[in-house]
């Protein structure tokens, strides 16, 4: 899975865990919001920055980060799932799927207990953004997303062409 693919994962997992707020949050600020708005979502400029910082260290820029969160937060949002892990009272987190009742970030829990669920809905997403169109996604964010490697792509071409 490469790194791109990796940032939509963490974008999706928000969404599975009940937490839609977070990623319209983020989106707000990458459209321009200042984090101090964004606290009347109920989610710290902490929180963002720290998912911001994540998601720019996965995919190697603030920039690129940045193309992923407009093009596939919205996306995520509009899809009708469920969150498969709901929030008790107390700070516990409740997975619908095995039922255990998950103190830490309930993300990692489905990471690591369920990961072929996350990798199904991920499927879902990647094959939604297609349908729906590639007209908004540069080239190079959609052959990311697609699990091609740009890099290795370009350092074949160049190969290829100093061989010559």
């Amino acid at each position: 899975m490469n790194d791109a693919t990796k940032a939509l994962r963490l974008l999706l997992l928000k969404k599975l865990c009940g937490k839609e707020r977070v990623l319209m949050a983020l989106l707000e600020w990458v459209n321009g919001s200042p984090p101090s708005e964004l606290e009347r979502l109920g989610v710290t400029r902490h929180q963002i920055r720290g998912l911001r910082e994540r998601l720019s260290q996965l995919v190697g820029g603030y920039r690129a980060a940045e193309t992923i969160i407009r093009l596939y937060t919205p996306l995520i949002l509009s899809l009708e799932l469920k969150p498969i892990a709901i929030e008790k009272p107390g700070g516990l987190c409740r997975c619908l799927i095995c039922g255990a009742e998950v103190n830490t970030f309930p993300e990692d829990h489905l990471l690591k207990s369920h990961r072929d669920v996350v990798t199904h809905f991920l499927r879902i997403v990647i094959r939604e953004r297609r349908l729906r169109g590639r007209m908004c996604a540069p080239f190079e964010a959609e052959h990311m997303i697609s699990g091609g490697d740009i890099h290795g792509q370009a350092e074949k071409n160049l190969f290829e062409s100093s061989s010559r």
